[in-house]
């Protein structure tokens, strides 16, 4: 079939050249090409002067050639044509009720391939699909940024249009990241009709777009209560014969106990933490709402793989830490590759021998943990432990612009979301380190050094 395809394709090409040869460019009064074997109109050389018309015969004779040697196709269809022709497929679909033909789907498409697209092409002049540049992404963004606001605030007749900006408006990096994917999609669209070789390309996410700061959510903390059910799901499903491996359980849920007690990003720093990031313990008396408590603080390095940052805190409850890195020494004696090393992964799944993952975190807690418990509340995410962290520490009278860099909050957001104390609730300091109001004799003691025995918490 291709192979028939193509000798068309050939003899089409060679009609053309014939045509031109013998002055006959289609019909010299309406200097039209014809490439398919019905002698179907397919591009007008707009022109009714012959020589005029050869000239112009010759150049799009040409550039049929490099096309179809490029792409395979010799369509002579034009940006707005095809963008046309896509969007009526997503209004098919919507019609029909198909997936991917939701109206919000739908109205995407009609934004950014029916308004956006074509305004770029028009501001720089792309007419046909063979215009389109191999830096389409970067020109697009710019655009974006500077100009694109003038063109889509406008209808063809140059009028403004009603609710559309009348001043230049910069759209967030994620917004235009979002016009990108639809505009890649649609370039492979084209790739798919044979129309050009390769998509365009576009940037990553994470190299594109600013990383945000989760705290600024609604992703409530844990109530106390919630805690004390959330934590009995977890000691109940360890127990559960489910086909699960329970070491891995074990993992899970210290990972869960050290995230609410240091508050890092779960995503972008807890499972990508390493042996390396633990400085050091030691024990400390502190005085929590009047009562002295003798804890096992933790110096730890933190690094956020996603913002690209460093910053360093001392936490308490580290006997999680602590009772983590003996579960690996215990599991070393039948596999030497789990015994904990400065350069080796934190958080092990003691079945893979790889790194835990985000999803693995999350979709246990979400799946196995929350329905297992009757909570006060239904709308807590994995976030919730780092927003636990917080709020029970300035409960206990942490100074939270001390908890800011302990935990590389945003001021303005922890003031917005957590500071709900009076001033004697917040006359205290941030870690266990920062507020403590009798200190024994402990000096900090390396990762390696510190055993169960050693710590009282």
């Amino acid at each position: 079939m291709a192979e028939a395809n193509k000798e068309v394709l050939i003899k089409n090409k060679l009609w053309i050249y014939n045509q031109i040869k013998r002055g006959k460019v289609g019909s010299i009064w309406h200097c039209t090409v014809y490439i398919s074997r019905d002698n179907r109109p397919m591009r007008s050389l707009k022109t009714k002067d012959k020589e005029q018309a050869r000239e112009i015969a010759l150049k799009t004779f040409a550039e049929i050639v490099t096309q179809s040697s490029s792409t395979g196709s010799t369509s002579p269809k034009d940006i707005k044509s095809f963008a046309k022709k896509y969007i009526s497929e997503y209004e098919l679909k919507h019609k029909n009720k198909e997936k991917g033909g939701s109206l919000p789907n739908l109205n995407r498409q009609k934004n950014i391939i029916g308004k956006f697209l074509l305004a770029f092409c028009e501001y720089k002049n792309y007419k046909k699909p063979k215009d389109i540049p191999s830096n389409f992404s970067s020109l697009y963004i710019e655009w974006r940024k500077e100009d694109g606001w003038k063109s889509t605030g406008v209808d063809q007749k140059g009028d403004h249009i009603n609710g559309a900006n009348t001043k230049k408006v910069i759209p967030k990096e994620s917004t235009i990241f979002n016009e990108l994917q639809t505009l890649r999609k649609w370039s492979e669209y084209l790739v798919d009709e044979g129309i050009i070789p390769k998509a365009i390309k576009i940037p990553t996410r994470t190299s594109f777009v600013p990383a945000e700061d989760d705290d600024d959510s609604k992703n409530p903390p844990f109530t106390p209560s919630d805690y004390k059910k959330i934590t009995a799901a977890y000691r109940r499903w360890i127990k559960r014969k489910d086909g699960y491996d329970r070491r891995t359980k074990a993992v899970l849920y210290k990972f869960f106990l050290i995230s609410t007690s240091v508050g890092w990003r779960y995503g972008s720093e807890g499972v990508h933490m390493k042996w390396s990031g633990i400085k050091g313990f030691k024990t400390q008396i502190n005085k929590i709402k009047g009562e002295e408590r003798e804890m096992l603080i933790s110096r730890i390095t933190i690094k956020d793989t996603k913002r690209n940052k460093v910053r360093n805190g001392e936490f308490v409850n580290a006997s999680h830490i602590v009772e983590l890195k003996e579960m690996y020494e215990e599991w070393a004696v039948e596999n030497p590759d789990l015994r904990p090393d400065s350069n080796q992964w934190m958080f092990i799944d003691p079945k893979t021998g790889n790194r835990i993952t985000q999803a693995q975190v999350y979709d246990t807690f979400k799946e196995k943990i929350i329905p297992d418990c009757d909570l006060e509340r239904n709308d807590y995410t994995y976030y919730s432990t780092r927003k636990y962290m917080i709020s029970t520490r300035i409960a206990e009278g942490a100074d939270p612009y001390i908890l800011c860099k302990m935990t590389g909050h945003d001021e303005r957001v922890m003031i917005r979301h957590y500071v709900r104390i009076n001033e004697e609730q917040s006359a205290g300091r941030a870690t266990g380190v920062s507020y403590t109001s009798k200190e024994s004799n402990s000096t900090w003691k390396p990762l390696w050094e510190t055993t169960t025995a050693s710590k009282k918490s």
